[in-house]
């Protein structure tokens, strides 16, 4: 979202199911997360209590998030399928997006 929401939240990334705050301090963040959560309880959303939460890190859409060591890391599975699929690929001279879209990276 460009701007602010109308709930006063400053960044938000939302994906399918899956919510992303951030902000530039940690209050400002935990700000932000109150009145998230607020708003999800007044419009009866349900939220996950154990992903819910500032922490680092923490997973999102199945990549390690760590604000502290600023990395963000796949596991080690899906590591080992992008390294396959690169394999696969090499000494090719063209890969079509549908090629590359149909291997199970995630």
């Amino acid at each position: 979202m460009g701007g602010r929401a109308q709930a006063g939240l400053t960044k938000v990334i939302h994906i399918l199911a899956d919510f992303l705050l951030s902000a530039e301090s940690k209050e400002i963040c935990d700000r932000d997360l109150h009145a998230f959560m607020d708003m999800c309880k007044q419009l009866g959303v349900p939220l996950a209590p154990g992903k819910t939460g500032p922490c680092t890190p923490m997973q999102f859409l199945g990549i390690t998030l760590d604000t502290v060591s600023m990395e963000a890391r796949l596991p080690d599975d899906k590591l080992e399928k992008v390294r396959l699929l690169i394999r696969s690929f090499l000494g090719r001279h063209k890969v079509t997006f549908r090629e590359a879209q149909s291997w199970p990276v995630c």
